[in-house]
């Protein structure tokens, strides 16, 4: 040290000091970032701006379903009023059970199906027009006692007996001129060939006393 040249050793006193200085004064600090206001007040408005819409969501979502639920009561009640008003306007009589008719002989003409649901005596005659025989039976049917619309008198080809065969069944119409007689209890009797009214009225009276 004492080989130094005096000015050497100023220059290295200047030197420590200025390091020591340097250490402890003059080096400069860590730069400590402030919180930017400008970004906090942003980031407060997209929270206060999401915090709105999931309320206004949630209020829509309310009311909503409560609209829903109106409707769907304003529909039941409406339900409930049609068909009160529906079961008020229906009479009486259609809601009590009707009694059952008895069934109708089908596939017989008109006139004869009317007169068995009726209870009626029915005179059939099965002829033929182009025969002595059934032409006068024809115009001795036309005599038989009627016993007051009890008995029904009817007359058809006998090439038409298939329209009768639900009460023609159990009879043994094989020829013409054949008269059958069918009584209230639907029992058939038979006349064959040629018979005067006479004789038809007395099977009508015996069907009128036996049904």
């Amino acid at each position: 040290m004492s080989q130094i040249s005096p000015p050497i050793r100023i220059l290295l006193v200047c030197a420590v000091a200025f390091m020591a200085a340097w250490m402890t004064v003059l080096k400069p600090k860590p730069v400590t970032a402030e919180p930017d206001a400008s970004a906090s007040a942003q980031t407060a408005t997209a929270q206060s701006a999401a915090g709105k819409f999931v309320q206004r969501a949630q209020a829509a979502k309310t009311t909503a379903e409560a609209a829903a639920a109106k409707a769907a009561g304003e529909d039941t009640a409406a339900g409930t009023t049609t068909g009160a008003a529906s079961a008020a306007k229906t009479p009486a009589s259609q809601a009590a059970a009707k009694p059952a008719k008895p069934a109708k002989p089908a596939g017989l003409p008109a006139r004869v199906r009317t007169a068995l649901a009726a209870d009626k005596v029915v005179v059939l005659l099965f002829w033929s027009p182009r025969a002595a025989d059934d032409r006068a039976v024809h115009a001795e049917l036309a005599r038989v006692d009627r016993h007051a619309g009890k008995v029904v008198v009817d007359a058809s080809p006998v090439a038409r007996i298939a329209r009768f065969q639900r009460i023609t069944r159990g009879a043994d119409v094989a020829q013409s001129p054949t008269v059958v007689v069918v009584g209230r209890d639907r029992k058939v009797e038979t006349l064959v060939g040629y018979v005067d009214h006479v004789s038809i009225d007395q099977l009508v009276t015996d069907a009128l006393r036996n049904s």
